[in-house]
């Protein structure tokens, strides 16, 4: 991580922090205990990284000044997604949310996680209109070609024509052209109905998918990437079902409504974005 996130931030320190688990549980795309060593050195590194950006957030003032345009061309997350994960992280407990299974994502190749896991459990299912997809993202995996048209016609074909209705809540000004040239290659006028694409002005600080389940809730589940330190090469990525957030003591409702509040932050908060100022809310 650039040196500037350190000057960047100031101030005193307020609040009591989260203590994090130095390591992490490293699975592979599938859901196994990942052998592979230089992928655990990779994704360790990560980890110590958002730990440690999270101990300097943890130690500043009330409002944070940073240089957004620098971050946001660096690939460096800005405080405010540190300060969003920090409560993340706390309304599932810290050591609940280190024994999430986390897996790797090497962004030049064309396996995306939710897509594993989303076939795993549902892909035999003919019959999605139960079904909501919502992605939370950045630019919908515009920096690989392959990827994105992968992904473009895994929700056409996989999601949509199967009835799951689509939600996209972007940065990406091209994705409604990109999506509209695949599914013009369907006369289903109901597939084009799903799918909802909202193009936002701002960075978003959480990154998620989430495959709802409308007629069983506990089968939903969330695919979350953690933020990460650098702008094209890696991704640190961990999963939940909503069953296994009930039996952690967490409050589903709460912990959704908290995520869904990123996509279209109130105007206070993006008033201070916009002044390249962060709140360091507790």
């Amino acid at each position: 991580m650039s040196n500037n996130t350190v000057d960047a931030v100031q101030g005193d320190a307020s609040g009591e922090a989260l203590e994090l688990s130095p390591r992490i549980d490293l699975r592979d795309v599938h859901g196994e205990i990942s052998q592979d060593n230089t992928d655990k050195d990779i994704a360790q590194n990560i980890w110590e990284e958002f730990v440690r950006y999270k101990k300097i957030i943890d130690e500043s003032g009330r409002f944070i000044n940073y240089p957004a345009k620098e971050y946001y061309l660096q690939g460096i997350p800005s405080p405010r997604q540190v300060i969003a994960w920090r409560k993340l992280i706390n309304m599932m407990g810290a050591e609940k949310f280190c024994k999430l299974p986390f897996v790797l994502n090497y962004l030049e190749n064309d396996d995306v996680l939710f897509e594993k896991q989303f076939t795993k459990r549902f892909g035999s299912s003919e019959n999605l209109k139960d079904m909501k997809i919502t992605f939370t993202c950045g630019y919908f995996w515009r920096l690989n070609d392959k990827r994105r048209l992968k992904m473009i016609n895994f929700a056409a074909d996989k999601l949509l024509k199967k009835g799951a209705k689509v939600e996209i809540w972007t940065q990406d000004n091209t994705l409604k052209s990109d999506f509209k040239k695949e599914l013009d290659k369907s006369r289903n006028l109901a597939v084009k109905k799903n799918l909802r694409i909202h193009r936002v002005p701002y960075r978003i600080d959480m990154h998620y998918t989430l495959a709802k389940d409308l007629k069983n809730p506990k089968n939903s589940y969330l695919s979350m990437e953690l933020i990460h330190t650098e702008a094209h090469d890696f991704r640190l990525e961990t999963f939940v079902t909503f069953e296994d957030l009930e039996n952690s003591g967490c409050n589903v409702d709460k912990f959704m409504k908290f995520l869904s509040s990123h996509q279209k932050p109130h105007l206070s908060r993006r008033l201070l974005s916009w002044r390249n100022i962060a709140h360091n809310y507790r």
